[in-house]
């Protein structure tokens, strides 16, 4: 009898498990380090669970999971976007020297560092995190035949695929943030695949460095989003048409080489079905 080659969840599960308990001093005290691990952790589970719903079907438990992860991540997002944008305008410094950037660029920093992040209710965060503890573990103990993952990581991809030929036609910062997401989700299945699959490692490395430079082109996007709302919200007498100028034509440059990656992800599908046995 052949035994059907399975992939078990509790890789998936455990690492976000063990950080649940860091959640409320990580929000009381907030480490860019640890909320990015918090959140990376979310994102792996997500994927996991994505693959659960190809053999339980969407039940009610999986999407009040998937809810609540996604309340969490948003929790932990205003001060890593904050952190993020901090980083892209001392790039941009780096990369563009000259005393009048400089000043410009420090003056943003002091504003950016001063604004106040809308602090997610404690005891809603406690509650949230609680109740993913309790009901994370039943589908961190699931295992998913290979054939569910070969069938779900493939709609992954096409949908990637897809989603990325709208983006680069649209430029679209909104368009850009869901092509990177589909990007993250199909990466993190594919790593799921079990060692056995050498052949995967390279579409896993095109994967994660498409991730990193639309995670790049994210960052310019949410800087740019974050100076105007400050300048809308405040008196600043600043000329911050150079920085933006700057800003619109980093982002073109990283659409031209994920422009050329997504070319050659797309032109050779994952092979997952050799992987299973």
């Amino acid at each position: 009898m052949t035994t059907i080659p399975t992939i078990d969840g509790k890789h998936a599960g455990i690492e976000l498990l063990a950080l649940l308990s860091t959640v409320e001093p990580v929000c009381a005290t907030p480490a860019a380090e640890d909320i990015h691990r918090i959140r990376v952790a979310i994102k792996k589970t997500r994927a996991w669970l994505k693959l659960i719903r190809g053999v339980t079907g969407k039940t009610m438990a999986h999407q009040q999971l998937q809810d609540n992860l996604r309340e969490l991540s948003n929790c932990l997002s205003g001060q890593r976007d904050r952190d993020v944008a901090l980083h892209t305008l001392a790039k941009l410094a780096r990369k563009y020297p000259g005393k009048k950037a400089q000043q410009l660029v420090d003056v943003l920093s002091q504003q950016l560092g001063q604004r106040q992040i809308a602090s997610y209710e404690m005891s809603k965060l406690r509650a949230t995190a609680e109740q993913i503890r309790r009901d994370l573990l039943p589908f961190t103990q699931q295992a998913v035949p290979h054939e569910t993952l070969t069938a779900v990581a493939r709609r992954t991809y096409v949908k990637m695929c897809k989603t990325g030929e709208t983006a680069l036609a649209s430029h679209s910062c909104a368009d850009l943030h869901v092509w990177r997401k589909r990007v993250k989700t199909l990466g993190y299945q594919l790593a799921m695949v079990p060692i056995s699959a050498p052949h995967l490692k390279k579409t896993i490395q095109r994967m994660s460095k498409l991730g990193s430079k639309l995670g790049d082109v994210h960052d310019l996007c949410f800087l740019q989003v974050m100076i105007e709302e400050m300048l809308a919200q405040t008196n600043m007498d600043l000329d911050l048409a150079p920085l933006l100028k700057r800003i619109d034509k980093e982002r073109k440059t990283l659409i031209e080489s994920v422009s050329t990656l997504l070319q050659h992800v797309c032109k050779s599908p994952p092979q997952l079905e050799q992987a299973g046995g």
